[in-house]
Formats: C-alpha cells, sequence, structure tokens
C-alpha cells in the first residue's frame, strides 16, 4: 500500500525515547523540597497579677502595718513621695508604685528612720532597673560611658543604703579610735587605745607627748623644806634721811 502524498509517516517511539520523555515529565510534575518545618514556640503565657488597690486609706493602713509610725504626717508625707517616684506616666504605674510598698513591707521598718532608708532602696532599685533599660538601648560609645558611670554611681549609692539598713538592724554604732597618748585634766596620762562611741563628747585635743623612756632612771627633786629659809631684808622706805 503506498502513501498518499500528503500523508506523513509515524513510527512508535523506542524505548530510550519513551524513558527520556518519561524523566522530563517526572522533572516538569516534581515539586521543589520544602526547607524543615520549625518547631512552633510556646506562647507566653504569664499569670495575670491583679492590679493593686491604689486608695488612699488601703495605702495608709499597708505602711502602718508595715511597722511605720502612726504619725499623719509622716504616712502623708512618704505616701506621696512613693506615688511620685512611681509615676512613670505609663500603665504599670500602679504595679510600680506597689513594688515600692512591699520593699516597705519586706523591711518591717522600727522607726521612722528604717521607713525612709527602705523607701530609698526601693527607687534606687527601679532607677537602676531602667538606667540598665536606657544603657542596652544606647549604641553611641561617648553615651554609652556616660551611662555606665552614672548606673556604677546608682550601685554604690544602693550598697550604701542597704549598709545602713543592716547596721541599723544589727545595732551597730560608730567608733572612733585614737591610737596616741592624751592628757586629760588633772595631768593624768592615758595609755594605748581610746575608743570613742557615737554621740559622746571628745576630748580636748592634746599637744603631742614626748615618747616614754624605758628603764630610765629616776632622780628625785630636791625638797623645799630641807634648804634653809632665805631671810628677806627689811624694807628701808622712810628710814633714810
Amino acid at each position: 500500500m503506498c502513501p498518499e502524498p500528503n500523508q506523513t509517516l509515524q513510527s512508535e517511539p523506542t524505548s530510550l525515547e519513551r524513558g527520556a520523555t518519561g524523566n522530563s515529565l517526572e522533572k516538569t510534575n516534581a515539586t521543589p523540597a520544602l526547607p524543615p518545618e520549625r518547631p512552633k514556640r510556646r506562647p507566653n503565657i504569664l499569670p495575670k497579677i491583679p492590679t493593686p488597690d491604689m486608695r488612699t486609706a488601703t495605702l495608709q493602713a499597708r505602711l502602718v502595718n508595715a511597722g511605720v509610725p502612726a504619725d499623719p504626717d509622716f504616712i502623708n508625707g512618704l505616701l506621696g513621695q512613693l506615688i511620685t517616684a512611681g509615676d512613670m506616666g505609663g500603665p504599670t504605674d500602679d504595679l510600680e508604685i506597689s513594688f515600692l510598698f512591699s520593699v516597705i513591707e519586706g523591711y518591717g521598718p522600727r522607726d521612722m528612720f528604717d521607713a525612709m532608708l527602705c523607701s530609698q532602696a526601693g527607687m534606687l532599685q527601679g532607677t537602676i532597673s531602667r538606667q540598665i533599660r536606657e544603657l542596652n538601648r544606647t549604641h553611641d560609645p561617648a553615651l554609652r560611658d556616660v551611662a555606665v558611670n552614672t548606673l556604677a554611681r546608682l550601685v554604690r549609692t544602693f550598697a550604701t543604703v542597704s549598709d545602713a539598713l543592716s547596721r541599723r538592724r544589727r545595732g551597730d554604732s560608730a567608733s572612733v579610735s585614737v591610737g596616741h597618748v592624751s592628757f586629760n585634766e588633772g595631768a593624768q596620762a592615758i595609755l594605748g587605745n581610746v575608743t570613742q562611741s557615737q554621740g559622746e563628747a571628745a576630748p580636748d585635743e592634746a599637744a603631742p607627748s614626748l615618747p616614754l623612756a624605758v628603764d630610765a632612771k629616776v632622780v628625785p627633786m630636791p625638797s623645799v623644806e630641807d634648804k634653809e629659809p632665805v631671810p628677806v631684808p627689811e624694807s628701808r622706805t622712810g628710814t633714810e634721811e
């Protein structure tokens, strides 16, 4: 049978051609590999902190129950200072103020001076935390040096206040030791260290004394009674002509 002039011959593809065509189709239809799925982070679920009671009567009661002397002028003045220090101009001001009150409650002041030191410690802690945040956000070297120096001064001041609170709780008092010989009234010498407690009157400062001689020979002073009395001449006023 002869093919017609317009008819083209069609031959079946060989096995190699079928394999090549199949591989190309598989590559075309294949989907790209996806990166491994990252583990999902667990949401940070913080416990809900109740809003503190900021009524004046409640805050006054907290100070009195903590041990602050129930003096109206002192209570109201300290209350205003704590609220002013905790006012950061944000939604968490109540938490900041309540923190200052909790510092006083945790220490349990015994008098007004303790209450003032406790409030200063709480205020310094808040200032230190804000200074650290400012330092972390500063990238200029000059400004970082200023922030570091300020932070160091705040930390030293906080340590000084904490030490003062600890010494008051232990009942320690400052003392002054004198390591030289001094003389008081009556020419009585005091040898050794002299400790003066805080609040006592300091002795009058005396001139430095000569060093004490060891194994020196003692020479007795001559007695006035052993000598004969010296005759006193009579006055010749009015006797001479």
